[in-house]
């Protein structure tokens, strides 16, 4: 029995599953604006639904160079200061997508 992380659904998996471009499905999902039959745009909704769609934030903000980090500023007291310290940013930037650097 496997215990591997079942993959997670891309535009290409639902471009497949919706048999339209991948670029259809980029901009039914990101409601660009672009004009997109509504026929298409349901098949696309129905597509994404079915095989549990999540977007990926962080291939997003790639996507966009729009990268959002953060980094310490504080001198190096000692080294176990400096982990809990950045765990603790870890834990406050991980909800809002920020990378600590």
């Amino acid at each position: 029995m496997s215990k591997g992380k079942s993959k997670r659904a891309t535009i290409l998996d639902i471009a497949r599953e919706a048999d339209v471009s991948p670029a259809t499905v980029s901009r039914v999902l990101s409601d660009s604006g672009y004009p997109v039959k509504e026929e298409l745009c349901a098949r696309v909704r129905k597509a994404a639904q079915k095989l549990n769609y999540k977007p990926n934030i962080f291939s997003q903000m790639q996507q966009r160079d729009r990268h959002h980090r953060a980094g310490p500023a504080q001198p190096v007291l000692c080294a176990a200061c400096f982990r809990r310290g950045a765990e603790m940013c870890l834990e406050r930037l991980r909800p809002h997508c920020v990378q600590l650097v």
